[in-house]
């Protein structure tokens, strides 16, 4: 990943955080590249993404300073029972967003696609959202309007006066398999305190060999 600069965002452990999910991602894109080629579903994505993060958790963890038992889930929905508003027992992750129809606020359950975190804690590192597109050239209403939800759900996740405060987030976007090179894109957007941080787009390339799925060569970065 090329250098970046986030105009005072920045600190070492957040750095830390990165380069932890830029190591996961690459071992997707080296290891998991045909579930884009079959065009596959974005749970089966996530749940191959969120392998990768264990992975690299389990072999390497302390390097980017991740508290023992820390992990990755898929769509884990509930908080540690200290964060719960009241005595009614509800222990599902919520977070306050705005009716349509009325502009009026209320408390949605929410099902992030992975997080990484440790369990009945309040660490929360990371948390990803996960979007695939069927065409880089045009976006479909439904797909920008779940982008735009997700993007709501991120700048909440992290921000200082919410429950979760995680310590980074990252909207992933998946491009379509481009079957003239062999590759594929991801956009990132990457959030913090609340706010839009920084956007990129990487491109990974796929070298087939001869009768072979090996993939030999990944990432060339787009800024």
């Amino acid at each position: 990943m090329g250098k970046k600069h986030y105009d005072g965002h920045c600190d070492e452990h957040y750095d830390k955080l990165l380069c932890f999910f830029t190591a996961a991602e690459a071992r997707f894109s080296l290891l998991d590249w045909q579930l884009i080629e079959q065009g596959l579903a974005e749970r089966t994505l996530c749940g191959a993404l969120m392998n990768r993060l264990n992975e690299i958790i389990c072999f390497d963890g302390q390097s980017y300073n991740l508290a023992p038992e820390t992990v990755a889930d898929v769509e884990y929905n509930r908080r540690w029972k200290s964060q719960l508003d009241g005595d009614d027992g509800d222990n599902k992750k919520r977070i306050v967003v705005e009716r349509k129809e009325n502009r009026r606020k209320h408390k949605g359950y929410i099902f992030t696609d992975i997080i990484v975190h440790k369990r009945k804690s309040t660490c929360n590192e990371i948390a990803i959202e996960v979007k695939k597109i069927g065409n880089s050239d045009h976006i479909t209403r439904r797909e920008k309007k779940g982008i735009h939800s997700d993007r709501e759900r991120l700048k909440n996740l992290t921000s200082q006066d919410g429950d979760y405060k995680y310590k980074m987030e990252i909207l992933c976007i998946f491009h379509p398999w481009d079957i003239q090179v062999n590759s594929f894109g991801i956009t990132h957007e990457f959030y913090k305190y609340g706010e839009f941080l920084d956007k990129e787009v990487v491109i990974y390339t796929v070298k087939k060999e001869r009768e072979s799925t090996k993939a030999e060569g990944i990432h060339a970065l787009m800024l």
